[in-house]
């Protein structure tokens, strides 16, 4: 974890979702459940969450755990049938039309996927075909059998016998499902079924690979993470910028890739900020990103005079914006503020000559959210990586923007 100057929550570092090799990524978001906790990460020993059944001869269900990678094995005749969870209880009643993600990291070889839902653990009915559901990550669908097996293809491989779910063995990939829950539920189960893995690869059998599984009330997957944790947070003090917001010429850049705004959508807020925002605009507050309820960018000041100003982009895609690594730069020259996106310039403020930005900036540079009223921190569910922040902005012209 990652802790801010005075001790607050927090990040969570993230080495295996990067913009380019040798650098680590932040996950800033808003709060966590991981339904699986712990057992999704270590070896369920006492099958308190996850269990097998149909496990194969000779084997184990401690030949299910794969110590190395931390990721439970399955394989018809290699090592066990199916895994499956005990139902689990989400703690309260969710009304239908909610939103549950269930996503893990996968290699090699997986039949299909079975999700049960219900509001007692002895009636639990199939999901299937017919209800609504949206694949992410590297993933997409194959096909339904019998209208409640979710075959999957992942990198546009089948990861069934007849596909080549050998060639999925060479790194982690990302599944993400999200289940519109069709009725009241209070608790779901699992499948992941491995039937006819020994009959993949030309008979030679492929196993298959469940790493760090998680599921939560949400309609995206979020970062990784063990059982439960606060919302997320990473605030640069003013004394830790070492340059004066108001005066001077600075820059600031990082990579960015948002996951979903602050209202665990992709249709709010997804903005950074300098200071904090205050009713009247007595404090100094700049902020620049996604608007809400809007596909375009924005940039926002407040003046010395407790007014404010907003300019906005043209309209992006939303498909190309999130879960996509990007570029960003916020930089001030003289009275010239501008906030480019992969190279280039999206939102251009000139503060008019008798204002200037309100002062002072009592909280310094905050990422992956912003901060408003009585020290309120909004995350918008982002990875970050690479953030530099600093004086002299006038080398990082139009140009050499382009070129980082």
């Amino acid at each position: 974890m990652i802790y801010n100057t005075d001790g607050s929550v927090c990040t969570t570092v993230r080495p295996d979702q990067t913009p380019f090799p040798g650098v680590n990524s932040f996950a800033v978001e808003t709060a966590t459940t991981n339904y699986f906790g712990i057992d999704a990460w270590e070896f369920d020993a006492d099958m308190s969450t996850f269990f097998p059944s149909g496990v194969a001869s000779g084997k184990t269900w401690e030949d299910c755990w794969d110590a190395n990678q931390r990721a439970y094995v399955g394989g018809r005749y290699i090592t066990v049938w199916h895994i499956h969870t005990k139902p689990l209880d989400l703690g309260q009643v969710y009304s239908a039309g909610e939103k549950i993600t269930l996503s893990w990291k996968h290699k090699g070889y997986l039949w299909y996927i079975r999700f049960f839902y219900g509001l007692t653990t002895d009636s639990l009915t199939d999901f299937n075909s017919t209800n609504t559901y949206e694949i992410k990550g590297d993933a997409s669908l194959d096909y339904w059998e019998d209208n409640y097996g979710l075959h999957l293809k992942i990198n546009n491989i089948r990861t069934r016998e007849t596909g080549s779910p050998q060639h999925l063995l060479d790194r982690w990939y990302d599944v993400e499902i999200t289940y519109t829950l069709p009725a009241n539920t209070r608790y779901i189960q699992i499948i992941w079924d491995f039937n006819r893995a020994d009959l993949a690869d030309g008979e030679r059998g492929v196993k298959g690979y469940i790493h760090k599984p998680q599921i939560e009330v949400k309609p995206f997957a979020s970062s990784f993470v063990v059982g439960s944790r606060p919302k997320g947070r990473l605030v640069i003090s003013v004394e830790d910028l070492k340059f004066d917001i108001v005066n001077d010429d600075w820059v600031i850049s990082y990579w960015k890739y948002p996951v979903a705004t602050r209202e665990n959508t992709q249709n709010g807020y997804n903005i950074y900020s300098l200071g904090r925002n205050t009713s009247g605009g007595s404090l100094g507050y700049i902020n620049w990103g996604k608007q809400g309820d809007s596909n375009a960018f924005r940039l926002y000041v407040v003046y010395s005079d407790s007014t404010d100003q907003t300019v906005h982009s043209d309209s992006f895609n939303p498909n190309w914006y999130f879960r996509n690594w990007h570029y960003e730069v916020m930089k001030k020259q003289g009275k010239v503020l501008s906030y480019y996106v992969d190279g280039v310039k999206q939102c251009e403020l000139i503060i008019p000559a008798a204002k200037e930005l309100q002062a002072p900036f009592d909280v310094g540079l905050s990422l992956g959210g912003n901060l408003g009223n009585n020290n309120t921190f909004y995350p918008s569910n982002d990875l970050i990586a690479a953030p530099y922040y600093g004086y002299n902005s006038a080398t990082w012209t139009d140009e050499y923007i382009q070129e980082m």
